[in-house]
């Protein structure tokens, strides 16, 4: 790999598998919060061990994680690198087990990204969120 890979420093975080790849002119790394790759930076290393360390040692869900988002804060837009919503879906899923809710949900992992821009990907997902409701209608 590149010499800015080997340059990165040790972290006091637990090593893992990360993806990186080399471009003409940059380092890539893969970034499973946005599902996609990244450029490499010293803070996206910090970034994506400590995110991977948060679900890996400390049972996050890494659906709940979002990375590089807007939020509002008394009406004033601010940048985060890292999110981690609350855990409004685990007590969802409790409610959907006790039989007091319905949840519907994709039953296979969509195609487009939280940002999506290709269409066909959009209308892919649209219509396997559609299907899978309309299935669940039929056993209510």
């Amino acid at each position: 790999m590149s010499d800015k890979y080997k340059q990165m420093l040790p972290l006091n975080l637990p090593n893992f598998d990360i993806k990186v790849k080399k471009t003409t002119d940059q380092l890539l790394v893969w970034d499973e919060t946005r599902r996609k790759y990244v450029t490499l930076t010293p803070e996206e290393w910090v970034r994506q061990h400590f995110v991977h360390f948060l679900v890996t040692n400390k049972g996050y869900r890494q659906e709940l994680i979002a990375n590089e988002v807007s939020i509002k804060l008394n009406g004033t837009a601010k940048r985060c690198d890292t999110v981690i919503y609350n855990q409004q879906l685990d007590y969802l899923e409790e409610q959907e087990k006790l039989g007091n809710v319905i949840i519907i949900r994709p039953s296979q992992k969509p195609q487009a990204g939280r940002i999506e821009k290709d269409k066909e990907k959009i209308l892919s997902t649209y219509n396997l969120g559609r299907n899978d409701a309309e299935k669940l209608l039929e056993t209510l």
